[in-house]
């Protein structure tokens, strides 16, 4: 009877003590803010950030200070939305945060946009003094790292960090990304399966995965892994396209082409969505409709050598084989120059300081792959060799490209200044 009336009591005591906490939140808002405050660092040390801004939304704009705008700084830096990172940081400094505290995040947004001339002076400083960001600061340098293509960089901060925190599944991520990206599928999988060893409800790494899987022609290894993340996240729209991919290596055309009508639905300007049901339309031998879609397509990104060959192959399929001809002769053009900025690509992993070859790759990207790719090539070339004056050079280009009128003043100033150095 007594041990009946103890456990009738708990579940009323704790709808007592959760009573007395909303009214004492509500009675000041001081503690709100303190309670709010902790859930969004919690929930930003289980790296869920999107709680973490759910949490510091939920504090009213009249009853933020100087922590909240430097969370928000941290949560956005985790984003990888440095322009709301700025944002918070000046927020902060005028609530009174410390210069010291708002150089640390700054040096750490730094290290994670990829600016490692700015941050890389402090990755000592940093490490030696690492309060309770040891792991945000190795995410953050690794990530940068990689960004900039610094493999060799990266490598010894990531074994560092699996040292350790041998129970945070983000190095064992991080490293797969990096090896799913250099196509080295089973080194990838072993990655992602030590990561989800250590965080096995993270859908993002169990998807990626699959697709390593799927690309070492395991296919029943990645259906299970597919099917799991389709029951954790059905509308995931990336998760549906990889999904579709699957389904048409396994000539599952039907049930392709109802996937993707589904992500269309839900986002009809869907790029990647709309270049898979083209490539389902030309497997149905439905070619002047891929046509339409692929022609488009290809306005949108003149770059995609994926897209010139499956549109040449459209052409050719719709009795146009003329135009075909000259589309195909485009494709064999850029491969062959990817496979040149490949073998470029390969020879960084033996020795990364090579600015000059990182010119080259970056130039090949802004032709014939992305030009936002060949960007990021072109910032570790400056970050290497700040008076590389081709490099401005091509920066300057870039930027007139995209309007961005004071970045393009900047390195076409840098660009003649040097060039005139080296002519002396």
């Amino acid at each position: 009877m007594r041990l009946f009336n103890m456990m009738g009591r708990k579940p009323i005591r704790r709808i007592c003590i959760s009573l007395v906490t909303i009214a004492l939140c509500v009675a000041s808002p001081a503690l709100s803010r303190m309670v709010q405050t902790v859930l969004a660092e919690r929930a930003l040390h289980q790296q869920r950030v999107e709680a973490a801004i759910g949490w510091l939304d939920s504090i009213p704009q009249w009853n933020r200070d100087g922590k909240t705008h430097l969370l928000y700084a941290k949560a956005y830096r985790k984003q990888g939305k440095f322009e709301l990172v700025r944002t918070q940081l000046q927020a902060a400094f005028d609530d009174g945060v410390s210069v010291e505290l708002l150089e640390r995040e700054q040096w750490l947004t730094q290290a994670r946009a990829g600016q490692m001339g700015e941050a890389e002076p402090h990755f000592r400083q940093l490490l030696e003094d690492p309060r309770d960001d040891g792991q945000d600061i190795c995410e953050c340098f690794v990530t940068g790292y990689l960004l900039n293509y610094q493999f060799s960089r990266a490598a010894p901060v990531l074994a560092a960090w699996e040292a350790e925190f041998p129970t945070d599944p983000r190095p064992h991520e991080l490293k797969g990304s990096w090896l799913q990206d250099s196509e080295q599928w089973s080194a990838a999988v072993e990655s992602y399966e030590k990561a989800l060893g250590l965080n096995p409800g993270n859908t993002r790494i169990r998807c990626d995965m699959a697709v390593c899987l799927t690309e070492l022609h395991d296919y029943d290894k990645a259906k299970v892994r597919f099917q799991q993340c389709l029951r954790e996240t059905p509308d995931d729209s990336q998760l549906l396209i990889q999904w579709n991919e699957w389904l048409l290596l396994n000539g599952q055309m039907d049930e392709a082409r109802a996937i993707l009508q589904k992500v269309l639905n839900l986002s009809p300007a869907n790029q990647d969505a709309r270049f898979a049901m083209a490539k389902t339309q030309l497997m149905d031998g439905a070619a002047e409709t891929a046509v339409q879609t692929l022609e488009q397509l290809q306005k949108e990104n003149p770059y995609s050598t994926p897209i010139k060959y499956s549109l040449a192959s459209a052409l050719q399929a719709s009795g146009m084989t003329e135009r075909a001809s000259e589309m195909f002769k485009q494709v064999r053009s850029s491969e062959e120059t990817l496979r040149r900025k490949q073998q470029l690509v390969d020879s960084l992993l033996k020795s990364p300081n090579q600015p000059d070859v990182r010119y080259e790759i970056a130039m090949i990207s802004m032709s014939h792959e992305s030009p936002v790719e060949g960007l990021r090539w072109l910032l570790s070339v400056v970050d290497l060799n700040p008076e590389h004056a081709a490099a401005h050079e091509a920066l300057a280009d870039y930027y007139h490209g995209i309007g961005k009128v004071e970045l393009e003043e900047k390195h076409r100033r840098l660009a003649e200044t040097f060039a005139n150095h080296k002519t002396e």
